[in-house]
């Protein structure tokens, strides 16, 4: 049983507990099929229970057609196993925006017709287009899924978005002021002010400190081990700024974690944090008549780059630096208009004797 579940929740009919997991059972054509229901929550294994009945039954008598909420159902089961929990939960968001477009569809409806009335339906509302390429790539996650399990004939998704139909617009780098990051770190409270000074000099993400271990910092080798989207781990070589924000950053007796808070936990909410800092930062530069510019914790990051860039470092160092998957990516920063004609050059082809 579950833990924390009560022993006296009524649990639908053909459902039952297994190592703290509901599964389902239904005898079809004779033959008794047990399935997970990859759940621990009565109410949603019940959904999902007859879902799957509906689908064995189907199989059964040879008629199995699969609709679009068909696989979404099935894919929200397995979806923490497929993509990061951060992914998920912005992959479920986009199929609850879509889910008037796909009711009654079936998977092998779903074709550059219906593509196409999506995009148009979700501009109608004023939604923008990198949005709209954000939902189709969740529909695209449940489409590839489908496809596996033999349920359509391909994901015509990714095909329809290379035809360019749906542009995401490269948003325009700002880079924050040293003033006002100084503001906003005199402000702070002494962890999320380290936080600060390290991600401007090593360009890790908020995510990616949050979760940093002391044992991530090599000390003799002068590196830091960060572990990136799908726990992809880089390592990367640190100055002398960079490896003293880190040596400062103290430590709680008992704990590993290197970003720590109250009795040395991790942070879960650092972001929230971060944007409550500046939004309080902003009403009081306003009472005292200072000015003051809001910025994001990404932007720092992207100060990071520039900065790396501008010292004469190679593109694709940055690139491993950054933990972008294609150099692709990390040229965004040679088309942002920070570096001169030269500085790109240098960048690229490095320096020319």
């Amino acid at each position: 049983m579950a833990k924390g579940a009560s022993s006296t929740t009524k649990l639908p009919k053909g459902v039952y507990w297994r190592d703290g997991v509901l599964y389902g059972r239904k005898r079809i054509n004779r033959r008794l099929q047990r399935f997970s229901l990859d759940t621990s929550d009565p109410a949603s294994a019940k959904t999902r229970f007859e879902q799957r009945v509906k689908l064995l039954l189907a199989e059964k008598h040879g008629e199995a057609r699969y609709s679009v909420e068909d696989a979404v159902v099935a894919w929200s089961a397995q979806v923490q196993r497929l993509v990061s929990s951060k992914t998920s939960t912005r992959y479920l968001s986009s199929l609850a925006q879509l889910k008037c477009f796909l009711i009654g569809i079936a998977l092998d409806q779903v074709d550059s017709k219906l593509l196409s009335a999506i995009v148009e339906g979700r501009r109608k509302t004023g939604v923008k287009d990198a949005t709209i390429k954000r939902d189709l790539n969740a529909l695209s996650s449940v489409m590839k899924y489908a496809a596996g399990r033999g349920w359509c004939q391909g994901n015509p998704v990714p095909a329809w978005l290379a035809l360019e139909q749906v542009k995401e617009v490269e948003a325009a780098i700002t880079l924050p002021r040293e003033q006002d990051i100084a503001l906003v770190k005199s402000r702070a409270p002494a962890m999320i002010a380290h936080a600060i000074s390290v991600a401007i000099l090593t360009g890790a993400r908020e995510d990616e400190l949050a979760k940093a271990q002391r044992s991530d910092i090599d000390h003799k080798r002068r590196q830091f081990t960060i572990t990136g989207k799908r726990n992809k781990r880089r390592t990367i070589e640190l100055d002398h700024a960079a490896y003293e924000a880190l040596a400062a950053v103290p430590a709680y007796v008992g704990s590993q974690n290197l970003f720590w808070h109250d009795a040395g936990e991790q942070y879960s909410t650092l972001p929230q944090q971060f944007y409550r800092l500046v939004e309080v930062t902003i009403e009081w530069a306003a009472a005292h008549d200072i000015d003051f510019r809001k910025f994001t914790f990404h932007s720092l990051r992207h100060l990071h780059a520039i900065t790396f860039l501008k010292a004469g470092n190679l593109i694709h160092v940055l690139q491993h630096r950054l933990g972008h998957t294609s150099v692709a990516t990390t040229e965004k920063y040679l088309r942002a208009g920070f570096l001169t004609e030269q500085e790109q050059r240098a960048v690229k082809f490095g320096k020319v004797a």
